[in-house]
């Protein structure tokens, strides 16, 4: 996948990942999971244990954000194996991943020098190097987006769909990069292409239906308790909510940015490529610094 790239900048990349995972490793022995990895965790092992998707035993309640994060660790917790050290693990290897294709995606329009900066700040930034410890589906989701957008620059639409609905089952905000897959593809339909659109949004909807059915069918709904109980919470303005879409998610600023330069481009003919690249680019630097501005980068209003 590095084909193209000079045996410098390969070697380069290699001691960024390298040394991005030894930090890692560091972080998850000294910083505790998150309250609410234990949820999941607890979701994995009533689970592996037989008791269906249930948090509390009995009672079908959708109370994770995460349905395929949460089905990743089942193998773990029915091996017995530690679901916190399996967690770190899974995401020390997706953010060694996410490092590898931010430089493929950014090296395309921007060369090495600028795709191997942005692999070094993704794999030594502070929030990234911390959160790894959190036992939450944050790297998984983050690799997913940024591998969708890579795929569908390089016009490689069926994986990216793929990926693209992977993301959805992974967290909410996963709706946004689909949006930005579909709506680039429809842009192909306009060109005559329409049978290649609906091909991905085919793909699109048989990877995701199958939980959203479950879901309906076992919850009552797809939507998360957490999100019904936030959405509806006093506590929480209106202004809150618009700052945390906006400002303070730094994957959610990627997407936003990746959306609006993408479809303010797509109809434009060939540039789409270019267009998703410079919003996902722009839109990651300046989220992950309104991120570490505001204190609770990928968190939730007034978690």
């Amino acid at each position: 996948m590095t084909d193209g790239m000079s045996g410098r900048s390969k070697i380069l990349l290699a001691g960024i990942v390298a040394a991005g995972v030894v930090l890692r490793m560091i972080a998850v022995r000294a910083l505790p999971p998150t309250d609410d990895a234990f949820i999941t965790f607890r979701y994995a092992e009533n689970l592996a244990s037989g008791h269906g998707f249930v948090y509390n035993l009995g009672s079908r309640v959708l109370g994770t954000t995460t349905p395929l994060f949460t089905l990743l660790l089942v193998p773990f917790a029915a091996a017995g194996a530690s679901l916190e050290m399996s967690a770190a693990v899974l995401s020390i290897l997706c953010d060694a991943g996410l490092a590898v294709v931010v430089t493929l995606l950014l090296r395309r329009g921007l060369g090495d020098a600028v795709a191997l900066l942005a692999a070094l700040f993704t794999s030594l930034s502070y929030i990234a190097v911390t959160s790894t410890s959190y036992g939450m589906e944050t790297q998984l989701f983050c690799l997913l987006v940024v591998g969708a957008l890579f795929l569908q620059t390089t016009s490689r639409r069926t994986p990216a769909a793929v990926l693209a609905a992977l993301a959805v089952l992974t967290r909410p905000e996963g709706a946004l990069v689909a949006g930005i897959v579909v709506v680039s593809t429809l842009t192909e339909a306009v060109r005559g292409r329409l049978g290649a659109a609906l091909r991905q949004v085919a793909v699109m909807a048989a990877v995701a239906a199958p939980w959203f059915v479950f879901a309906a069918l076992y919850f009552g709904s797809p939507v998360p308790n957490s999100v019904l109980a936030k959405a509806f919470q006093d506590s929480i303005s209106a202004r809150q909510w618009a700052e945390f879409f906006v400002l303070r998610n730094p994957v959610v600023v990627l997407l936003w940015c990746g959306a609006a330069v993408g479809v303010g481009v797509g109809p434009a003919g060939d540039g789409l490529p270019d267009g998703l690249l410079g919003g996902s680019s722009g839109g990651s630097g300046v989220g992950v610094w309104a991120g570490e501005l505001g204190g609770s980068p990928g968190g939730s209003p007034g978690g």
